[in-house]
């Protein structure tokens, strides 16, 4: 007869590592990207989805000593954390568009996050596969969905918003008056040379972004949100040397040109709308209220 703590290590170190795996799938703006990010937090993951593991069996055979490697596991959780924050602000130098420090920090901070949902998780399977009176493949069965099911509601409450859920983007007519530069009715900048003129009409894209409420008005204002979308434009589809964005005061809407490289505009309000809401930039949704009175 196998051991039932046993079974429920490794299945909750199993699951957890899983939990890990799926939590760094990539998609067109994650770090990291290369694969000695993802061994690192790979590693990483295998040694929460560990600690998680053996907490509850070691509460039942009184191993106390056991469970305040927990504290542990924080500290280096926040060290993981430290270390994004570092490794990427030391990239800012040799970004053409720097993602910008509250970009920075929502990635640092989102990488810590993922290792206490695959503690949690493998805590979770260890314990339905320790407390579920019945068979032992029963058992591991009901502890593998169980993790992965609490795996999965817990990305999805902490899953970050974007740009498209809180805003309208499209695009707009780029035109001058004498030498000013207008997107739609909203004003840029000032443009003296006709070459630069015909360079920014002739490739140039223009794009609005109309917030749906205050709460989204207030949060796109911030600089760090307009210089996390032309981070991410730049990066997907290339940012030539010119670009500009200015915020309307009376419709709150933000209007910006840019010259990309793949120079598409369907593409281009793709990327903006994906590109995710910071979380230290966000605002409460009691602003709504105002909009209602």
């Amino acid at each position: 007869m196998p051991n039932l703590n046993l079974l429920a290590i490794t299945t909750a170190i199993a699951i957890g590592t899983l939990t890990r795996y799926l939590l760094l799938q990539d998609d067109y703006r994650n770090y990291p990207s290369f694969p000695n990010g993802h061994l690192i937090h790979l590693t990483v993951g295998f040694v929460a989805a560990a600690l998680g593991s053996v907490a509850i069996p070691a509460l039942l055979n009184e191993d106390y000593v056991a469970v305040t490697f927990l504290t542990l596991a924080i500290h280096q959780f926040r060290e993981v954390r430290k270390m994004e924050n570092s490794s990427l602000m030391n990239l800012e130098d040799t970004e053409l568009i720097p993602r910008g420090a509250p970009y920075v920090d929502g990635l640092a901070k989102s990488f810590e996050a993922r290792n206490y949902v695959v503690l949690l998780t493998s805590l979770v399977t260890s314990s339905v596969i320790l407390f579920v009176p019945t068979f032992f493949s029963v058992r591991v069965g009901l502890g593998a969905i169980a993790g992965l099911l609490f795996q999965y509601f817990v990305a999805h409450i902490t899953k970050d918003k974007c740009v498209g859920d809180v805003a309208d983007v499209f695009t707009a007519a780029i035109h001058f008056q004498d030498s000013n530069l207008y997107v739609d009715n909203i004003y840029l900048t000032n443009v003296g040379l006709p070459l630069h003129q015909e360079h920014i009409l002739n490739d140039g894209i223009g794009i609005i972004i109309e917030p749906h409420n205050l709460a989204a008005a207030v949060t796109l204002m911030n600089y760090g949100s307009r210089q996390a979308i032309i981070h991410e434009v730049a990066r997907i589809l290339g940012v030539r040397q010119y670009y500009e964005s200015r915020r309307d005061s009376f419709s709150h809407r933000i209007g910006m040109y840019i010259l990309v490289v793949e120079n598409d505009p369907k593409a281009l309000v793709q990327v903006i709308e994906q590109v995710p809401l910071l979380e230290s930039l966000r605002r409460k949704k009691i602003l709504d209220f105002k909009e209602e009175q």
